[in-house]
């Protein structure tokens, strides 16, 4: 596969598809003293059970929590800062992306501990109520944004037959206080999704 680019981009690019089937596109940019990955997942808000609104961004919190390689729940976040990186992730209704930067030089080291959250996550116990308050919190300042507010009243008004009427963000209600009133385990519930989505 070809990759167009503008005949004024000095940039370097190649896809290829690895042996488990991802697909990727590298770039390289001579000139540039950062590095840089994303990861696209094909799961979002569209997909979350209608019982647990805000599990596929729930899930994108909880994937950060270290892995069996790096158990350290911030060893990702200590690694990035220490070599002038940062990192991010956004859940939007079909698909949910992780991405960083960090400085060139420690590009492969960055990788092999992002790659870890996606291989062999921990999901631990211990951090499941500390990323569902993290949860809550956003939810709590998306209230104030106008976007976000009009977003909420055009879900609000859709089809509820239609995934466009979720509740994409989640919050404490949704991920804690109802499902437990139901008897939903919400940490087997983002196993599951995982199992399901990110594999």
């Amino acid at each position: 596969v070809d990759v167009l680019k503008p005949r004024t981009d000095e940039r370097t690019y190649r896809y290829l598809q690895l042996a488990n089937g991802i697909k990727c596109v590298l770039v390289s940019d001579l000139k540039s003293t950062k590095a840089a990955a994303a990861l696209t997942v094909a799961v979002g808000a569209d997909d979350d059970p209608e019982e647990l609104p805000g599990l596929s961004h729930f899930l994108e919190h909880m994937v950060f929590l270290g892995s069996h390689r790096h158990p350290g729940e911030n060893h990702y976040r200590a690694h990035l800062a220490k070599h002038g990186g940062s990192s991010n992730a956004y859940t939007s209704s079909d698909v949910t992306v992780h991405h960083f930067e960090v400085a060139a030089q420690h590009l492969a080291s960055t990788l092999d501990i992002f790659s870890a959250f996606f291989i062999c996550p921990l999901f631990s116990e211990s951090g499941t109520e500390r990323e569902l308050n993290a949860v809550d919190s956003e939810n709590s300042n998306n209230q104030t944004n106008d976007g976000r507010r009009a977003r909420a009243v055009l879900r609000q008004c859709s089809d509820w037959r239609h995934p466009w009427h979720k509740f994409s963000t989640g919050n404490r209600v949704t991920l804690k206080e109802e499902p437990e009133k139901a008897g939903i385990d919400v940490r087997a519930a983002v196993l599951h999704h995982w199992r399901t989505y990110y594999r």
